[in-house]
């Protein structure tokens, strides 16, 4: 949501989005990429102690959630009624990882970071699969003149997607 805000406030030409469920018309995207996102607990919280645990149990431990800095809009993938809020990946796995909470991240910063996987414990549930997937969006505003390099980088991603898939 403040990512878009900024597009439409033209106080940015570029932003990268998780899809949304409803575009504003003034919004123009193009997809980047499939990105997966999965429960996650520092490896030293009680929770992390189990191979499962139910959805009870889950909800009822404080969840770190990245949301918008708007605190009236109320953040997607949110399953806990105790949570706090951060508006950014990185600092909901610190937080995480200080065993604050449990979180949902990007399974990518795992491959980008390996460290990770000795720090926290991917929670599996016995009610459904927790792995959220979503496509990741460059996207922009129809109503903004954009500079050279926005229209090249748009230009570049969208003859990669043109490219034979492997």
């Amino acid at each position: 949501e403040d990512a878009l805000q900024m597009l439409l406030d033209q106080s940015a030409q570029l932003a990268l989005m998780f899809e949304r469920e409803q575009l504003d018309s003034r919004e123009q995207f193009v997809e980047l990429k499939r990105e997966a996102l999965v429960p996650v607990i520092a490896q030293g919280h009680a929770l992390a102690q189990f191979e499962q645990i139910s959805f009870e149990q889950m909800v009822q431990t404080r969840q770190i959630v990245v949301a918008s800095r708007n605190h009236s809009i109320k953040p997607e993938l949110l399953f806990s009624k105790d949570y706090w809020r951060t508006d950014n990946h990185h600092s909901a796995c610190m937080m995480i990882i200080r065993n604050l909470g449990w979180g949902v991240l990007p399974l990518e910063m795992f491959n980008e970071n390996p460290e990770l996987k000795k720090k926290l414990k991917v929670l599996e549930l016995y009610d459904f699969t927790p792995k959220f997937e979503y496509y990741v969006d460059l996207v922009w505003s129809r109503e903004s003149e954009l500079g050279v390099a926005a229209r090249f980088l748009i230009e570049h991603i969208r003859q990669l997607r043109q490219q034979p898939r492997k």
